[in-house]
C-alpha cells in the first residue's frame, strides 16, 4: 500500500494492479482512496477500479458514480475518462456493466457538451444494446461534436434501430456527419437504406467523393440492387463513377 505514494506513476500503477491479484481484502481501503482521487492519473485509477472488482468490493463503482455527478465539470470528466480507461482493459469483462448503463444515460443529460461527448464515447466502448436509444437521441444534440461522436458510436454498435435516423443524416449540412452516416449504414446492411443511398449515388449534382462513398456502401448493403443499376452509371459524366460501375 505504501507504493501508492511513490512519485513514479508506473510504480503506483503496478501497486494498484498487484493488490487485486493478491486477493487480500485489506487492499480495499488504499484502492478506494486512489479511486476517489480525481488528481490521480486515469490509468492508475482504472487499475484500482479493476482490482476492487477482483476483490469483490461492494462499493466498487460507488465512488466513481458519485464523481460522475459532481458539481465540478473537471471532476465529472475525469470520472468518465477513468471509466473509459477501465473499459479498454482486458479485465473490463469483470465490470458489472448493467450497473453503469443507467448512470451513463443520466450523464447524457449533463449541461456540458464536453461531458456529453465523453459519455457518448463511453457508450461506444460499452457496446450495450440498451444504450442505443440515448445514442439515437444524441444525434439531435445541440453540440455538433456530440452528434459526430454519436454517429461513430452507432457504427461501433451496429444496431439496425439506427437505420432510419442515419438515413435522415444523409442530407446533413455537415459533410463529416454525412460521411459517418454513409459508412455506418454500409455496416448495418439494412435494406431500408438502399433507396436513399441509390438516390444520392445517382445524383450527378452531388459531390463526386460523396457519390463514390455512397456507391461503395450500396454495394455492401445490397449487391443485387447495385448490379441492377451499374448500366446507368456507365453513362455517367464522371470517369471515377464509371470506373466504380465496372
Amino acid at each position: 500500500a505504501r507504493s501508492f505514494r511513490d512519485p513514479d506513476p508506473g510504480v503506483r500503477l503496478e501497486a494498484a494492479m498487484a493488490l487485486g491479484l493478491l486477493r487480500d481484502r485489506r487492499g480495499i481501503g488504499p484502492l478506494l482512496e486512489t479511486l476517489r482521487d480525481p488528481g490521480e492519473k486515469a490509468e492508475i485509477r482504472s487499475g484500482a477500479l479493476l482490482s476492487l472488482v477482483r476483490l469483490e468490493s461492494d462499493i466498487t463503482l460507488g465512488p466513481l458514480l458519485d464523481q460522475m455527478r459532481d458539481r465540478k465539470e473537471r471532476t465529472r470528466l475525469r470520472a468518465i475518462e477513468l471509466l473509459q480507461s477501465a473499459l479498454r482493459e482486458e479485465e473490463s469483462v469483470l465490470l458489472k456493466r448493467e450497473e453503469i448503463v443507467q448512470p451513463l444515460a443520466e450523464a447524457f443529460r449533463d449541461s456540458s457538451p464536453a461531458v456529453r461527448r465523453e459519455v457518448v464515447k463511453t457508450m461506444a466502448l460499452m457496446k450495450a444494446p440498451l444504450l442505443v436509444p440515448p445514442l439515437l437521441e444524441a444525434l439531435a444534440d445541440p453540440a455538433e461534436r456530440v452528434r459526430k461522436e454519436a454517429v461513430s458510436a452507432l457504427r461501433e454498435l451496429r444496431d439496425q434501430r439506427a437505420t432510419e435516423p442515419l438515413i435522415g443524416l444523409l442530407t446533413n449540412k455537415d459533410e463529416i456527419i454525412r460521411r459517418e452516416a454513409i459508412q455506418t449504414l454500409a455496416l448495418l446492411m439494412d435494406k431500408r437504406s438502399v433507396l436513399p443511398l441509390l438516390q444520392i449515388g445517382m445524383d450527378k449534382n452531388e459531390k463526386e467523393e460523396i457519390r463514390l462513398l455512397v456507391l461503395s456502401a450500396l454495394r455492401q448493403v445490397d449487391s443485387l440492387q447495385w448490379a441492377r443499376n451499374t448500366a446507368l452509371l456507365l453513362e455517367d459524366p464522371s470517369p471515377k463513377i464509371r470506373c466504380e460501375a465496372i
